[in-house]
This record gives C-alpha cells, sequence and structure tokens, in this order.
C-alpha cells in the first residue's frame, strides 16, 4: 500500500515523464504485472514521495503505538506491522546499496538531512519499534 505514493508520483507531480507516460499506458490497459516491473526498474529515480518520507514515519509509528496498544484487532495490528515493515525494508535495502540515496528520498523537501553517520542510529530505532511491534501482535 505504501507504493501508490508511486503512482501519485507519475500521475500527478510528475505526469509529462516518459515513464509516467508508460506507467498510465499501463494503468489504462490494465497491465498491473507490467506496471510492477515498470515500478521495480524506476523506484530508485523517485524521490519526494509521500509515504516514504521521515515525516511519515514518525507519524505512522505514532498511530501504531496507539492501535498496537489500545486494539484487539488482529487484522489491523497485521496492516500496521505491515506498512511499517515494509517502509523499514524500503530503507534497509537502500542503506545496505547506497546511503546516499536512502537520504535523498528519507530526507526529500528537508534543508537539513541527517548525515550518514546517524543514519544507522535512526534505522535501529525503527528496527526496534518494530521489534516491540511484532511481540505486541504475537501476544495477540
Amino acid at each position: 500500500m505504501l507504493d501508490f505514493d508511486h503512482l501519485i508520483f507519475w500521475l500527478y507531480r510528475h505526469p509529462n515523464l516518459e515513464e509516467s507516460q508508460i506507467a498510465k499506458d499501463l494503468i489504462n490497459q490494465k497491465q498491473y504485472k507490467k506496471l510492477f516491473f515498470h515500478l521495480e526498474k524506476h523506484h530508485l529515480k523517485h524521490h519526494d514521495l509521500i509515504f516514504h518520507h521521515y515525516f511519515f514515519q514518525v507519524i505512522l509509528t505514532l498511530v501504531s503505538v496507539f492501535i498496537f496498544t489500545s486494539s484487539i484487532n488482529i487484522f489491523a495490528k497485521s496492516v500496521t506491522l505491515a506498512l511499517n515493515i515494509h517502509l523499514l525494508v524500503d530503507e534497509i535495502k537502500d542503506y545496505q546499496t547506497n546511503p546516499k540515496i536512502l537520504t535523498e528520498w528519507l530526507f526529500a523537501r528537508e534543508p537539513k538531512q541527517l548525515t550518514q553517520k546517524y543514519l544507522s542510529y535512526f534505522l535501529g530505532t525503527f528496527i526496534i519499534f518494530n521489534i516491540i511491534f511484532s511481540l505486541f501482535l504475537l501476544n495477540s
């Protein structure tokens, strides 16, 4: 669900790009499998995304704390954990391959970005939150 921001990037933020035109055509032709592969091919070029941003991650974590501590709905907890893990996996993959790319999309639109020196602490913090959320889910 977090990858919908790539569609927003193509359809609304940068509709004139060639890759955006291809994405529109694939959506119109209902070729969603090809759209997925198109996304995989171009996703590293997408910065300034709505859901792939540190601020969204902080808000998601705060909402997750509320859901995990006050809800008995296992489905809501599972979806929330999946969203958190999805974002964290994207961050870890980019951190391992190229931390500079991670800082470009994670801190897009920010005049001051977290230095690569402290990026591991940032990721570690959210790894700990995800472990805690997983434990809450297992105890549900």
